[in-house]
């Protein structure tokens, strides 16, 4: 995660936690198979294994 997002995201819950009269939704976005080049936004990330011959993190 860079920077700027982490704190987009810490002020995101500490503005959601000041303001106790009504309720907070903190939306997040993810990429299926992020960091892994072969399986990156495919549907092959949900049901094959990732595995480090296709370069993804260990």
């Amino acid at each position: 995660m860079n920077q700027e997002l982490e704190k987009k995201s810490v002020n995101a819950i500490r503005a959601a936690k000041e303001d106790s009269t009504r309720p907070s939704f903190i939306t997040v976005k993810t990429q299926i198979g992020y960091g892994c080049p072969a399986k990156q936004g495919k549907a092959s990330a949900h049901g094959e294994p990732l595995g480090v011959d296709n370069g993804c993190i260990p």
